[in-house]
């Protein structure tokens, strides 16, 4: 599973019907490392990570570093750890739950996460204008 799951991914993920609220690329690794970079506006962030599998489930957890270029307000000092759990991906779509993982709290889900494997062919407008919650009820990456 890690060769099928290994690559460059599209990755849009609301918070709190936040759209967009990640929005970048992610690169998984066949050894389980996960990385991943912002190409939302006037957003920078980076994250780190990991992935695993079992069965038809996979996942994976972020530290994610992400701001505002121009701010001067909020500087992050610590990342925000995420989680995206979902059914192993289908046909380059993937479409699970997005967990915030607070300090010393147990996950708590507070959107989904849609991703799609990445091409020359994919620009990141046209992943899908519409809202994940449409998405997911059109049935991608559902089985």
């Amino acid at each position: 599973m890690a060769a099928e799951l290994a690559g460059e991914w599209i990755l849009r993920a609301c918070i709190m019907q936040c759209e967009d609220a990640v929005l970048g690329r992610l690169h998984f690794t066949e050894t389980g490392e996960v990385v991943y970079l912002t190409t939302a506006g006037d957003l920078l962030g980076r994250g780190l990570g990991v992935w695993v599998s079992e069965g038809p489930v996979a996942g994976f957890q972020l530290d994610v570093f992400q701001y505002e270029a121009a701010s001067t307000k909020h500087v992050q000092t610590e990342p925000h750890r995420f989680r995206g759990i979902g059914k192993f991906p289908e046909k380059g779509s993937w479409v699970g739950e997005w967990h915030f993982l607070a300090f010393q709290q147990p996950p708590r889900v507070v959107g989904r996460f849609h991703a799609r494997r990445s091409s020359p062919n994919l620009a990141m407008p046209t992943l899908s204008q519409k809202p994940l919650e449409a998405v997911v009820q059109s049935g991608l990456g559902q089985s």
